[in-house]
């Protein structure tokens, strides 16, 4: 899984082709409950984009959708006889508060990236598809950057959250600054998630119920944020095809990007069974965050005690 704005891509993806190379069948093998599949419940697979326009040469390019691919996708969708939901919806669903159509599918949208208001909103309106948009809310209103690098791009401002919103579409908070949240400490956690629900329950004047956990990194400290803050449902990543069994506040998406060919994107949402069996998630899920504690420690700035001292102009000089 690649996610943007995260500079340990590189190192996750060699981590888990790691585990699952050479730990993943003795996991099969030896557990005692086995496999649980996606096939146990009926599926609902969430689509998560971040941005659609062209791929750029940045190493996090890839995650672009281009327009043109994305007009079939949502093509294939609407012509297939999808029923597409909102997270809020899906939620109510696992929780028996509503029935859903055949064929169901989720649309999210994560940073809330100016591209989405002006390329993919008006084919998702005249398709007749709704989607959820996770907005990161440091990022509101702020102006152009300068910055030239995939994830700086412009993000959605406040009228146009409000226009996404008054075309049926769902805003869900996706933390203030998108930082990683399970490295952080309590009163920092508890922060970036209210915040940001507050921020936008300001601007939109609605209930904001959904949240994304930025890079899909969780823990049950950060689940249990997540439902103290009052949200009802919350969006990972893992890249497997979430159910009506699935927790609402772990629901599992599958990244979008520029090589989903239409045959990929159909089988994505016919799949009936998950792409990695539970142990095998689990051992990846905690197995990364402690490779991730390691670097953001190596990364740290070191104390000032272990720190060199500088030498002073007028000691340079009486040298």
């Amino acid at each position: 899984m690649v996610c943007p704005e995260n500079p340990q891509a590189s190192h996750r993806v060699f981590f888990e082709r790691v585990i699952v190379r050479s730990i993943a069948p003795v996991l099969r093998a030896t557990g005692s409950r086995g496999p649980r599949w996606a096939a146990e419940a009926p599926s609902v697979p969430i689509l998560m984009y971040h941005r659609v326009a062209p791929r750029s040469p940045d190493p996090l390019g890839r995650l672009s959708v281009p327009p043109s691919l994305f007009r079939r996708h949502v093509d294939f969708l609407a012509d297939q006889g999808f029923s597409c939901y909102s997270v809020s919806q899906l939620a109510a669903a696992i929780g028996g508060e509503l029935a859903l159509r055949a064929k169901p599918v989720v649309m999210t949208f994560d940073d809330a990236y100016e591209d989405f208001h002006r390329i993919a909103l008006p084919m998702l309106v005249d398709a007749g598809i709704p989607a959820t948009v996770y907005v990161a809310t440091a990022a509101l209103n702020e102006r152009a950057s300068g910055k030239t690098g995939w994830a700086d791009q412009p993000k959605l401002r406040v009228p146009e959250l409000i226009e996404v919103q008054s075309c049926g579409f769902e805003i869900g908070a996706h933390s203030h600054t998108h930082p990683q949240l399970d490295l952080l400490s309590e009163k920092t956690l508890d922060e970036e998630v209210t915040r940001s629900k507050a921020i936008l329950e300001g601007a939109l004047q609605r209930d904001i119920a959904s949240f994304a956990y930025p890079y899909g990194y969780y823990n049950h400290r950060v689940r249990s944020a997540v439902v103290r803050a009052g949200f009802t449902s919350a969006c990972a990543v893992d890249d497997v095809v979430s159910t009506l069994r699935s927790d609402p506040f772990a629901l599992p998406r599958m990244t979008m990007h520029d090589r989903i060919t239409l045959e990929r994107l159909n089988e994505l949402t016919a799949t009936r069974r998950a792409v990695v069996d539970r142990p095998v998630k689990r051992v990846l899920h905690f197995g990364w965050r402690g490779v991730r504690r390691v670097l953001a420690t190596a990364h740290a700035d070191p104390p000032l005690a272990s720190r060199p001292r500088r030498r002073t102009a007028a000691r340079e000089t009486s040298r």
